[in-house]
C-alpha cells in the first residue's frame, strides 16, 4: 500500500466563533427575527380579540364595499334595491364608528355622539338629509336615475367627512 502523508501544505486554523463579530450576528439576528415576530403575533391577537377596535377600523370599509354593490345596482337602474343598499351602508357605517348596535340607533342618539365628539353640524345635518333622501326616494320614487347618482356622491362624500371627524 502506498505511504500517506501526515502533514499537508495546507493546516486547518482553528476559529475561535465566540470573538468573531459577524458569526454572533448570524447566530443572534435568528432570535431577535424571532422574538419579533412573537411580539407583532401577540399584538396582532390582542387586536384582534377587541371586537368594537376591529368594527371602527374596518367600518369604511365595509361602508364602500356596500356602497359599491349599490353603484352596480345604480348602474342596473335597479332603484328599490340601490336605496335600500346606500341606507345599510349609512346606518352600518355609523353604527360600527359609534360602536352602538344598529337597533339602537336613532336621529336623537346620533345627534348627541355626534355632539359629545364636537362634530361639525354642517356634517350632520347633511347626513340626516342625505337619510331623508334615501327614505323618501325608497318609499316614494320620484327622482329618477340623476337622483341617485347624486345620492350616491353624496354617500360617498359624508362617509369620507365623517371618517376624518370620527379618528
Amino acid at each position: 500500500f502506498f505511504f500517506f502523508k501526515q502533514k499537508t501544505a495546507y493546516e486547518i486554523k482553528e476559529c475561535d466563533w465566540s470573538s468573531d463579530v459577524c458569526s454572533s450576528d448570524l447566530f443572534s439576528s435568528p432570535v431577535l427575527f424571532l422574538m419579533i415576530s412573537l411580539l407583532i403575533r401577540r399584538r396582532n391577537i390582542e387586536q384582534r380579540r377587541n371586537i368594537t377596535l376591529m368594527k371602527k377600523k374596518r367600518a369604511t370599509k365595509a361602508a364602500k364595499k356596500r356602497l359599491s354593490k349599490a353603484k352596480t345596482y345604480l348602474k342596473e337602474e335597479n332603484t328599490d334595491m340601490f336605496y335600500d343598499e346606500t341606507l345599510k351602508a349609512l346606518w352600518g357605517y355609523i353604527s360600527d364608528k359609534l360602536s352602538m348596535p344598529v337597533s339602537e340607533l336613532s336621529r336623537d342618539s346620533i345627534k348627541q355622539l355626534f355632539e359629545m365628539r364636537n362634530i361639525d353640524n354642517k356634517i350632520p345635518d347633511q347626513f340626516f338629509s342625505l337619510l331623508d333622501h334615501c327614505e323618501f326616494a325608497r318609499y316614494a320614487p320620484s327622482s329618477g336615475a340623476k337622483g341617485m347618482e347624486t345620492i350616491y356622491k353624496d354617500s360617498l362624500a359624508i362617509i369620507s367627512d365623517l371618517e376624518h371627524e370620527l379618528k
